[in-house]
């Protein structure tokens, strides 16, 4: 996901969560149909295609510095 750069935003919610959205120009790669697809109805899905916890919120920030800088 990242060394492909599909990442839009990640949003934190109260420094125990994390939400990641991809850009939607990924919207018909087969890699990320899926998370796209809505659970009703036709269209795009713009709610968060994935959620996931974090521990200690220094350590998150850190880890995503590090990947960061391995891009550029």
């Amino acid at each position: 996901m990242l060394n492909r750069k599909a990442v839009e935003r990640l949003e934190a919610v109260n420094k125990e969560k994390v939400n990641l959205y991809f850009k939607s120009t990924f919207a018909k790669d087969t890699a990320f149909k899926k998370v796209f697809t809505p659970a009703l109805g036709k269209g795009i899905n713009n709610s968060p295609h994935y959620s996931f916890t974090i521990g200690q919120v220094e350590s998150f920030e850190r880890n995503m510095n590090e990947a960061e800088r391995s891009f550029y």
